[in-house]
């Protein structure tokens, strides 16, 4: 029988994390059940280090993946009479007392994300809702490049600057950077310096490169190019022709690789090397049907 694996998140489900998870568990033998918190489970993981998951009498094992870095908690306190609780974050939390603290951030699956090289546009592209940052440099910087038309946004919100943009379901996140050369990051204040972006693992696994604010490549990862400025020449002493890219991929994809094992490792668990083609067509067929339910909400909102 299948140990049981119970993945919760009460805040908002990141679904490329997700696949990510789901994979990586299903691999080490674990049956996975999404936002149900059972109490009979093996192992409970949690995303986004979310702050309102407790069970005080569960008694299995916990891995919290503190990606976000927004909220200060207690593991402990949470899951007092759990066996064991493994941290996951790539800073140190702020309570250490009863935990195991693996410095890390996410497993990434890189067969899952990569596909046959298309042509790349060199417009750089950046994919996120509008952040309510206030006088914040990095993001006046990138508004003045989309408002200049020498960077294409997508996502929500985005008419509070003034600009036009179209959300985009996450098989479309993962089309864009797959016919991209390049990209803009922006992390929250409160996040640089203590965790990565999203972008960062997925964005050059397409062979797509990131420019992101100073010191937020805290991990070294291939094809996150730290700036001092956002500005029109951060791309031009960059090659960004199709052999690189697909250079880049593949070291993306090492790199995720050998990331994925240790951490693997780090948790005790044993997973199975590799996605064999016939999961890779099932996972993908299940962000390509969250798409067209994306993309069916939108237009129902556009009617409304």
């Amino acid at each position: 029988m299948k140990r049981i694996c119970s993945v919760m998140t009460c805040e908002y489900l990141d679904l490329d994390v997700y696949m990510n998870i789901r994979l990586f568990y299903e691999s080490a033998g674990y049956r996975v059940y999404k936002n149900k918190l059972l109490h009979n489970a093996d192992l409970v993981v949690i995303l986004r280090g979310d702050k309102t998951i407790t069970d005080k009498e569960y008694t299995g094992v916990v891995h919290a993946y503190d990606y976000v870095r927004e909220y200060k908690i207690n593991w402990r306190e949470r899951f007092p009479r759990a066996a064991q609780i493994f941290v996951v974050s790539a800073t140190p939390p702020d309570f250490q007392e009863g935990i195991t603290y693996i410095k890390g951030y996410l497993p990434v699956v890189p067969e899952l994300w990569q596909s046959p090289f298309k042509e790349k546009d060199g417009r750089p592209v950046h994919i996120s809702h509008f952040k309510p940052m206030g006088e914040d440099r990095y993001q006046e910087e990138l508004l003045k490049l989309i408002k200049s038309g020498l960077v294409c946004v997508y996502g929500k919100k985005w008419d509070k600057a003034g600009i036009k943009a179209r959300p985009l379901s996450y098989w479309q996140v993962w089309q864009m950077f797959m016919i991209s050369s390049a990209c803009y990051g922006l992390m929250y204040p409160y996040q640089r310096g203590k965790t990565l972006s999203g972008r960062m693992w997925q964005a050059p696994l397409c062979g797509c490169f990131v420019v992101s604010e100073a010191g937020t490549n805290i991990a070294g990862c291939p094809g996150v190019i730290e700036a001092d400025s956002f500005n029109n020449v951060n791309f031009k002493e960059i090659d960004l022709g199709p052999e690189r890219c697909r250079a880049l991929a593949a070291d993306a994809a090492r790199y995720w690789g050998e990331k994925t094992k240790k951490l693997a490792e780090e948790l005790g668990i044993s997973v199975k090397a590799g996605l064999d083609p016939y999961h890779r067509i099932l996972y993908r067929g299940g962000i390509f049907l969250n798409s067209i339910i994306f993309v069916v909400q939108q237009s129902i909102k556009c009617i409304k």
